[in-house]
């Protein structure tokens, strides 16, 4: 069956089931639906192939190149010890303008009178100038945020298997790291807020 179909202005050329066997690539199923995907300055037009609601093929054919990607079975996975859980800890002000202070980790939220405990809400961020905005710091210990990304990089990584330590990520010149009190260096703070929080850092909290 030839698959290549003007319907499909996107795509200069698509292999037939019976070529896609030559190549390596599985079949295409007749009632899979083709979505166009208009590209952009950085990135050509593309098809992306549905089965229902899951993307089975992406699909981009230019004049000079053919590319696919599809789905790949997840064929196992580790199981991760309880003890290797690293679950991010934040700490600060109750952002709502409450007079109260809270720890967070994992599951575990606790709160507590700003009355009675007040400390670690303010420091400066070292790596920037003192004339900075940027300088002096409210909730220097909160993960507060919209969004996520991974910071570490592909030398970070190497240099860890290497090493066979965590040392060179925290050891990354990225403020929030230096914040972050999973950090060893932040040892000292970690545990003060976890007695004042009555949190036991052996407590583990998934089952």
């Amino acid at each position: 069956m030839q698959l290549h179909s003007p319907a499909n202005k996107k795509m200069n050329y698509q292999f037939s089931n019976t070529e896609r066997q030559f190549v390596g690539l599985g079949p295409i199923q007749p009632d899979w639906e083709y979505v166009e995907f208009e590209g952009d300055h950085y990135s050509p037009d593309s098809i992306l192939v549905f089965e229902g609601e899951t993307i089975k093929r992406h699909i981009i054919s230019t004049e000079t190149s053919y590319q696919e990607f599809r789905e790949y079975p997840i064929i196992g996975n580790f199981e991760i010890p309880k003890n290797e859980i690293d679950f991010p800890i934040s700490y600060g002000m109750v952002l709502n303008a409450s007079s109260q202070v809270y720890l967070q980790w994992g599951i575990i939220h606790k709160q507590k009178p700003l009355r009675l405990y007040n400390k670690h809400l303010s420091g400066i961020n070292e790596l920037v100038s003192e004339k900075s905005p940027s300088y002096n710091i409210s909730n220097p210990y909160s993960k507060n945020g919209v969004g996520f990304q991974l910071d570490i990089n592909k030398q970070t990584i190497l240099d860890c298997i290497n090493q066979n330590s965590n040392t060179p990520y925290w050891n990354q010149n990225i403020f929030g790291m230096k914040r972050d009190l999973r950090n060893p260096m932040n040892i000292g703070v970690r545990k003060e807020l976890f007695d004042v929080f009555n949190i036991d850092e052996c407590e583990y909290f998934l089952e």
